[in-house]
């Protein structure tokens, strides 16, 4: 996928939720063994990152860190499914291992919200999983106060978050979890962009890739404030129009 797209494509070494045939310790450990031992091929392979899902279900704190540090030695960044159903310290411990984003963050406690602060990690808010799932809202408000970067994303997958609607995250996110108009725009901008360790991509300046996209829309804040309206007029990579998505019926813009 990532040879063919002609957008930014980040391959990831996913650690997602251990097979349930698991039953005892001495078979998870040579599971997390045999997962630890794939990365370096992984990396070979073109994979930038490694990324491991703790929750009660999926991988524990223990078997997160051992996966997140195996990765880092194979010099991938780091990220990790944390705090999303239950607290379990992860957002903490990734911030100390380095990471480059923690995801979810619906049940982070003020120790990791300071932890992601003080690493420069970027909480990645999931608005899609959050209303299919119904929990909580993650505070974004106060994530931004204590010095966080937020970035938002679609989580685009058929069991928790079936939309690829970046500007409905944009939308919830103002209207539930306290972002402005301008905040949201930097959460799928800049900052994601910096969550990839890409500085080329999420910003239009001198030798940036050109990747951007023409809105029917006479304000910024239109495009956070009209829910699931196709606003798109055009859409650029590296600097070239791509074809129209089959949803993209915007008309001219004004």
């Amino acid at each position: 996928m990532a040879r063919e797209s002609t957008g930014v494509v980040a391959p990831t070494f996913l650690c997602h939720v251990p097979p349930p045939q698991l039953d005892s310790p001495a078979e998870r450990q040579r599971f997390v063994e045999q997962l630890i031992a794939a990365i370096p091929g992984a990396r070979a392979l073109g994979a930038t990152s490694v990324d491991v899902y703790c929750d009660v279900g999926a991988f524990s704190l223990a078997e997160t860190t051992r996966i997140l540090q195996a990765g880092q030695t194979c010099g991938l960044l780091l990220r990790c499914h944390a705090e999303q159903f239950t607290h379990t310290g992860v957002a903490e411990r990734a911030a100390q291992l380095g990471a480059r984003s923690v995801e979810h963050l619906e049940e982070i406690d003020e120790a990791g919200i300071a932890a992601l602060a003080q690493g420069k990690v970027v909480a990645h808010l999931l608005p899609g999983a959050v209303v299919t799932l119904r929990l909580r809202w993650p505070d974004a408000r106060r994530m931004i106060r204590a010095g966080v970067r937020v970035a938002l994303g679609s989580d685009c997958n058929p069991g928790s978050s079936h939309t690829q609607s970046l500007p409905l995250m944009m939308s919830l996110a103002c209207t539930q979890m306290g972002l402005s108009a301008a905040e949201a725009w930097l959460a799928v901008t800049r900052h994601a962009a910096w969550s990839l360790d890409m500085p080329d991509v999420g910003r239009l300046t001198p030798g940036a890739r050109g990747d951007l996209v023409l809105w029917n829309a006479e304000s910024y804040r239109e495009v956070c404030q009209r829910l699931g309206d196709p606003l798109v007029y055009a859409t650029y990579v590296n600097g070239r129009r791509e074809p129209a998505a089959p949803s993209d019926h915007a008309a001219e813009p004004a």
